[in-house]
């Protein structure tokens, strides 16, 4: 049963258009950057940095 949902899901990915999968890399690189950038600054490592 796992392999045909799989399957399907891959078939429902495969059959969107180009435009929403440029979009959905867009939005992806976007959040990642943000989440790194937020991470990076927010971090406990980086505050550690900061004291010493």
């Amino acid at each position: 049963m796992p392999i045909l949902s799989i399957l399907a899901c891959g078939y429902l990915m495969i059959s969107l258009p180009g435009e929403t999968w440029l979009a959905f890399v867009i939005w992806l690189i976007i959040r990642l950057l943000v989440y790194f950038f937020y991470s990076r600054r927010y971090s406990n490592l980086y505050k550690l940095h900061l004291i010493v």
